[in-house]
């Protein structure tokens, strides 16, 4: 009685295997490049590119006004609340001030959540509760605004691992 490698078997069955074994790794390949959405679309991407200026002006507000924010988060039963206070350049608590803030995957190009942030029981304080379930890197963005004056912004951003 012949043995497999004696008959001739055992070269076309390693040719095989290796041909086979390509074609599940390719499979794999184009699994993964698909798995993470895709490409994203900016909305405005033009109007945020002619506006750069003013986009950055914001951005680097709050540092060119002293401010500080800090941010707490905790999980709830189904989302995350937040608390993010502000103190300006002398430690005083920033109040009058609307705030919105938005959840971002830094993976999509769109917010993910919004929500408007009430203001808290202490003066500078604002909270917030968003109903989010995925685990995973957040990008926290607080927009504070004036109620009388619309262009005053000032804007802060944290990068938070939920777990």
């Amino acid at each position: 009685m012949k043995g497999f490698i004696d008959k001739g078997y055992g070269w076309p069955l390693l040719v095989v295997t290796l041909l086979v074994s390509s074609v599940v790794m390719m499979g794999l390949v184009v699994m993964a490049a698909r798995s993470d959405g895709g490409a994203q679309v900016v909305d405005d991407y033009y109007q945020q590119a002619v506006q750069w200026d003013s986009l950055s002006a914001v951005r680097n507000q709050a540092s060119k006004l002293g401010w500080h924010a800090e941010l707490e988060l905790s999980r709830s039963g189904t989302g995350i609340e937040g608390r993010v206070i502000v103190t300006d350049s002398t430690g005083l608590p920033v109040a009058d001030r609307d705030a919105v803030v938005q959840l971002r995957r830094p993976q999509f190009a769109q917010a993910v959540h919004e929500a408007a942030a009430s203001a808290g029981d202490q003066p500078g304080t604002w909270g917030f509760s968003i109903d989010v379930s995925d685990a995973g890197l957040w990008d926290v963005q607080l927009v504070l605004t004036t109620p009388s004056d619309p262009s005053d912004v000032v804007q802060f951003e944290w990068r938070r691992e939920l777990r």
